[in-house]
């Protein structure tokens, strides 16, 4: 079996990110919400389904070519570990929230969503 050179396979990672991002971002600003629906429990509910994909896509497409760069590996590696917390940090926190919808807790959610999304970024980084 011929393997494929890191460029194209990086190349491939790239395309299936930016699908992702393109996903992530416009599901922010475009959809409209129903009367009495909170953004930030919409954004929270958002984030995590697109989140949980591109990082499981990332992840497997990591696990299956091996010939990558190093520093895509060790990207994988650092998702392995920090995405999982970071997504249950980001359901407690939405919990909270929803349970007591302070400024406080509105923050909170606000930091773990800005964490995510720099994970996202550092997975799309890798394409260039």
């Amino acid at each position: 079996m011929k393997q494929k050179h890191p460029a194209s396979l990086v190349s491939g990672l790239a395309g299936m990110l930016t699908a992702f991002l393109i996903l992530f971002a416009g599901s922010y600003g475009c959809a409209k919400l129903d009367p009495g629906t909170d953004p930030i429990v919409v954004r929270c509910e958002q984030t995590q389904k697109v989140a949980l994909s591109a990082f499981d896509e990332f992840l497997k497409f990591d696990a299956s070519n091996p010939g990558l760069p190093v520093q895509v590996h060790k990207v994988a590696d650092l998702i392995r570990v920090e995405a999982p917390r970071n997504l249950v940090a980001l359901d407690v926190a939405r919990k909270t929230y929803e349970s007591d919808r302070t400024k406080n807790n509105a923050g909170q959610v606000t930091a773990i969503l800005d964490a995510i999304q720099s994970q996202l970024e550092t997975i799309s980084a890798l394409k260039k």
